[in-house]
């Protein structure tokens, strides 16, 4: 799971680069969905016209690389946390000159950040221990700790994780 996560966090980030729409769809990915309800539940008011079109671009090809339900969810942040990292460390205020990489804080700092949120106070107890361990250890690690529980069987750890 790591090795793909892996490989389709750095697709979406080529998709993106050579995408026509690409400052549209870091603009959206900058902005990111309402805080309450993240990239699935936001509601299409939200998002102006242009920001609705790059989520559809990139919503057809994370979900066409297989991310769907909480995957989806999952892959969408890396992307964001991507998007956002790299603008943190270039100081350049004109974002079409500038292409990213998949360089991420391996996700520690997104899931510092959420366990302060009240999503994450409302997680069942599976979640929160693995939202925990992403905080300290990364999501790479919280990955493969999933799938050890669940052992090995895809399947069985969304039913265990959702």
């Amino acid at each position: 799971m790591e090795r793909k996560t892996q490989i389709d966090l750095d697709t979406l980030i080529c998709f993106i680069n050579t995408h026509e729409k690409c400052n549209s769809i870091k603009k959206m990915f900058k902005k990111g969905p309402d805080p309450k309800y993240g990239f699935m539940w936001t509601d299409n008011n939200w998002w102006t016209d242009e920001e609705s079109n790059a989520l559809r671009i990139i919503s057809n090809k994370v979900l066409s690389l297989d991310w769907d339900s909480s995957g989806y969810g999952f892959m969408m942040r890396l992307v964001q946390r991507t998007i956002l990292d790299f603008d943190s460390t270039n100081d350049s205020t004109n974002d079409s000159t500038n292409d990213f990489k998949s360089t991420t804080n391996d996700g520690r700092q997104f899931a510092q950040a959420y366990l302060k949120t009240s999503l994450a106070m409302d997680m069942d107890d599976n979640n929160k221990k693995a939202l925990k361990v992403a905080s300290e250890k990364g999501f790479n690690t919280v990955a493969t700790e999933m799938m050890k529980q669940a052992g090995g069987d895809y399947s069985r750890m969304r039913s265990m994780f959702g």
